[in-house]
């Protein structure tokens, strides 16, 4: 395995043509018949097999979020302040009121205090740890949404992602801490309007799993667990990983790393000492 080789793999699985390689996707199916080529060239029997794939998120329009208060207004960039939460209700078209915090419990009664005049028509502002009841409480007393709070990489980015809990009747919006912030601290000094959209829903596609099988080759040695010294013959290795991505955004590209499993190489080409002896798989 080659430097070169290895790049010239990572440029081809991150290219633009495969547009994320998003599990059902063109780009997604087009990666995957690349690389069952590539497989087919190094000597492997290969076979695409595909499957159903439900509950895969889609967001099909580049959401909305701004606030306005205390004589400031901002208007929120994608991915970089905010994010799709992946249990939000679908919201295509942005929605506009007065935000508020997630009422208190009474220590007393145990009862939420003045939730339902609060809460009716409102967005609602929750930490990372209330965000859960936020929503049965925004569901209960027909709030407009829930806005909480999500953390970024390295880079500052809020990574995009397409699997996760079972959606809510209300619409989710992830912000990043430092808006989480200020919007807690503008409330605390005045009113607050939120306008925010949420185009995201939930879809079933086809995957496609790639098997590739390579011939046996009877070659040199291996020690046994007792000491002994023997031949491959019951030797079988399998190797796997995945080559989908999150795919795109609306009207921007995200990082497209050809694989991502902790602990497996960024490209699919392996070692050569790594290719099974005996008949064996790669998916």
């Amino acid at each position: 395995m080659s430097a070169t080789g290895t790049q010239a793999t990572v440029r081809e699985l991150a290219g633009d043509r495969y547009a994320g390689r998003r599990v059902g996707t063109s780009g997604g199916r087009a990666a995957a018949t690349w690389l069952a080529t590539q497989l087919g060239e190094l000597g492997a029997q290969v076979q695409l097999s595909e499957f159903d794939v439900a509950g895969v998120r889609e967001l099909y329009a580049t959401p909305v979020l701004a606030w306005s208060g205390v004589g400031q207004t901002r208007h929120l960039e994608h991915r970089r302040d905010f994010v799709e939460h992946l249990a939000s209700a679908e919201l295509p078209h942005p929605r506009t009121a007065l935000l508020t915090k997630v009422p208190k419990t009474d220590s007393g009664t145990g009862s939420e205090t003045g939730s339902e005049t609060g809460l009716r028509g409102r967005w609602v502002l929750a930490d990372a740890t209330t965000w859960g009841r936020a929503c049965e409480l925004a569901e209960a007393h027909g709030a407009a949404g829930v806005l909480t709070v999500r953390g970024t990489d390295a880079d500052g980015w809020m990574p995009k992602m397409i699997a996760g809990p079972p959606a809510r009747v209300v619409p989710i919006i992830a912000g990043r801490p430092e808006v989480h912030r200020r919007l807690g601290e503008a409330l605390d000094n005045g009113l607050v309007q939120m306008t925010g959209s949420m185009p995201l829903r939930q879809i079933t596609t086809r995957g496609r799993n790639i098997y590739a099988r390579f011939p046996r080759t009877e070659t040199g040695g291996h020690r046994g667990g007792d000491g002994s010294v023997g031949g491959n013959a019951g030797l079988r290795v399998v190797l796997s990983a995945h080559y989908d991505g999150v795919g795109d955004a609306p009207t921007s590209a995200c990082p497209r790393p050809p694989t991502t499993p902790p602990g497996w190489p960024r490209s699919w080409r392996p070692p050569a000492c790594w290719r099974p002896r005996r008949p064996g798989r790669w998916s």
